[in-house]
């Protein structure tokens, strides 16, 4: 697992420190993992519109996962 630097401002710091009984990089790593399905989800819309446009092809069968 690679490690990375999250840099956040000191006063969201201070409220983290409230809670030190929560695993902060887990809840950073859900937040991360969960906007890359996002950004990936809106890359296949983004195909499948794109196929559309420019094979005609069937609205219903671009978009079944």
């Amino acid at each position: 697992m690679t490690n990375i630097t999250l840099y956040v401002p000191d006063s969201i710091y201070e409220k983290m420190k409230k809670y030190k009984e929560l695993k902060w990089s887990e809840i950073a790593r859900e937040a991360i993992e969960e906007k890359i399905k996002q950004l990936e989800e809106a890359d296949m819309r983004i195909y499948g519109l794109k196929r559309l446009l420019k094979e005609g092809e069937e609205a219903d069968d671009l978009f079944k996962f």
